[in-house]
């Protein structure tokens, strides 16, 4: 546990450096918005190449413990399907996702009498508008 505790340590410290130091900080600037963006920049980068690794990392640890044993996992569950001597690879499936299918629901309006001005005008009054998806970036003026 200390060696991973050293580990998470140094992993923390050295990733906090990128972006600060030497050839990799900020270029200088008179702009109080520039240091803001670059940390913003650096922060999607790392993200990106971080978030690469992850996938392949997850597909061998997969591909060691076998797909068939992801595949018992039951949903909803969260189960410990690989042990090392150091890590576990632990699995967890959240229930899947119930979608309302709003055509289905016009068809059995309409079939139960509904005029399609009705069953629209209802599909209308029962639908909450959620928040689009955002994203945020810095990209570097070339």
């Amino acid at each position: 546990m200390t060696t991973l505790i050293k580990l998470r340590a140094s992993l923390h410290g050295a990733l906090d450096r990128i972006g600060y130091r030497n050839s990799h900080a900020c270029p200088d600037t008179t702009s109080n918005v520039d240091p803001t963006l670059h940390e913003l920049f650096v922060s999607h980068e790392g993200l990106s190449h971080f978030d690469k690794r992850r996938k392949v990392a997850i597909k061998a640890a997969i591909d060691v413990a076998g797909q068939s044993e992801v595949d018992d996992v039951e949903p909803g569950t969260e189960q410990a399907i690989l042990e090392g001597e150091h890590y576990s690879l632990v699995i967890k499936k959240n229930n899947p996702a119930e979608r309302i299918d709003r055509a289905k629901i016009g068809t059995a309006l309409r079939k139960l009498g509904f005029s399609m001005q009705q069953a629209d005008k209802f599909m209308l009054d029962i639908t909450t508008e959620t928040k689009p998806a955002t994203s945020v970036r810095a990209v570097p003026k070339v």
